[in-house]
Order: C-alpha cells, then sequence, then structure tokens
C-alpha cells in the first residue's frame, strides 16, 4: 500500500528543538568510615584513647601521601574503647574503634593511608583496619553498640 497522497502521516521536517533535561543530583558529599585501631606493645591498654586515634590518622595520612598529599579535610566523631579486662590478651594488644567523616572524592586517599599505617610515630605497633565505609552514618553504626558508649566529646 502506498502512503496517504493528503500528507496526513508525513514526517515533520521543520526545526527541531532541544529542550536541556533538569536532573537532580542526590549523591552524597560525605563518607564515613568505622576503623578498628589495634595497638601493640607495653602499656598498650592505657594509651588506646581518642588522642591515640586521632594522631594515628593524622599520622597515617601523612606518612602515606606527605604533608601535602595528606592533608584532606577529616572529621573525627567518635571513638569507643572498650574496657580494659576485656581486651587484656597475652600480647598485650588494645584498641578500640572510631568513626571518621571525610569527603567522597577523599576516600582513596583515607582508605590507602589507613591500611598502610604499621606503627604510630613513637614507634610503637600500630594497626588501622578500615571495617566499613559508607555514605550515610546509620549505614555503617554497630546494632550492638548503645549511643552513650561513644565519646562524642
Amino acid at each position: 500500500m502506498a502512503p496517504p497522497a493528503d500528507g496526513a502521516n508525513a514526517s515533520f521536517d521543520g526545526p527541531s528543538y532541544h529542550i536541556p533535561q533538569r536532573t537532580l543530583d542526590l549523591r552524597c558529599d560525605s563518607a564515613y568510615f568505622r576503623v578498628r585501631m589495634e595497638l601493640s606493645g607495653e602499656s598498650a591498654a592505657e594509651t588506646s584513647s581518642r588522642q591515640t586515634f586521632q594522631t594515628a590518622v593524622t599520622h597515617a595520612l601523612v606518612r602515606a601521601h606527605g604533608v601535602v598529599g595528606g592533608a584532606i579535610p577529616i572529621e573525627h566523631l567518635g571513638f569507643f574503647a572498650p574496657a580494659a579486662a576485656a581486651t587484656a590478651t597475652a600480647t598485650t594488644t588494645s584498641g578500640g574503634e572510631g568513626i571518621i567523616k571525610c569527603h567522597v572524592d577523599d576516600v582513596d586517599v583515607l582508605r590507602s593511608s589507613l591500611s598502610l599505617l604499621t606503627e604510630t610515630h613513637e614507634g610503637r605497633g600500630c594497626r588501622l583496619i578500615v571495617v566499613d565505609v559508607a555514605e550515610t552514618l546509620t549505614r555503617i553504626a554497630k546494632p550492638t553498640t548503645s549511643r552513650t558508649a561513644f565519646d562524642a566529646g
């Protein structure tokens, strides 16, 4: 069958108009890390604190990427150190878990720095283990830990 001659089904050959599509980007700007710190050596149980954790993370960034490359903005949101009696072992190791917030573009820098750390700035054995990384704080929260157990100050 031939197309109708009246042009009812003819294609439109006029100018084409591009209508820009607007989209809303809902990507998160922050990433949250849950990090386990393991200290070894003498008096490890006494020095497992929020300050030790913050110093170890800063030392890891500087050691792996230098002063300039490791200068990324991070925020320490909390640290939980279990009771000394619960962590006492024959190998004298201690530690705790902390939560760190960073920009999503700095996730690879922070993860590599934490993974490469083997000792503190004082020369004591220290490991920082990345337990979890998430886009929101609620996705990395431990269900067994109460809110009062974290040192938010």
